[in-house]
């Protein structure tokens, strides 16, 4: 799947991956992106990938390019959305 990347460092201390993933994913909801799924059936525009370092944290988001319907790589729809962040929005939400 295509899709548009950006990709960004950020100081950031973590003991729990899973917590401090959620708190970057509730950082970001301004966008209107579901960059998670939670179950089979949801509807995702793109996903979030980090790299848990002491206090320096990696971070890829991607945001798809195109639609795409469950298949056998994937079971939930990745769906291009109307409007597509710049690096700049996705920046001043993570500060």
């Amino acid at each position: 799947m295509k899709g548009k990347t950006f990709e960004f460092t950020i100081k950031k201390k973590c003991t729990k991956f899973d917590k401090c993933s959620d708190e970057i994913i509730e950082k970001l909801k301004p966008l209107g992106l579901k960059l998670r799924a939670d179950n089979e059936n949801d509807i995702v525009n793109g996903y979030v990938s980090m790299v848990h370092a002491p206090n320096n944290h990696s971070i890829t988001i991607a945001v798809y390019e195109e639609t795409e319907n469950p298949n056998a790589e994937h079971l939930t729809t990745l769906k291009r959305p109307s409007k597509v962040p710049t690096q700049n929005q996705i920046e001043k939400l993570l500060k």
